[in-house]
């Protein structure tokens, strides 16, 4: 876990992906206290995507499908708050 340029606490990780192919990609997120969070993709070039959450009380799955470029073959997944909050995350 690391503290954002936003603020906030996020965790990434870069991981091997397959030119052309398409991906959905889900997490399960709780954002208390008001704040808001964030899912995404990133390193893709203009495939790279991000969604955006309020705050989530009870546990709640987010999602983003995207494909692959055919010249990446690494992409950035991130899951992080946008301002310092109490934030859970499930692997």
């Amino acid at each position: 876990m690391n503290n954002g340029t936003a603020g906030g606490p996020y965790f990434q990780q870069v991981v091997p992906v397959k030119a052309g192919k398409t991906y959905k990609l889900s997490a399960w997120v709780k954002v208390l206290g008001g704040n808001t969070g964030y899912f995404g993709v990133y390193g893709i070039g203009s495939a790279s995507k991000q969604l955006a959450f309020g705050e989530v009380v009870e546990w709640k799955q987010v999602e983003i499908t995207v494909t692959i470029p055919s010249d990446k073959t690494e992409a950035k997944i991130e899951i992080g708050a946008n301002s310092i909050t109490t934030v859970v995350f499930s692997k």
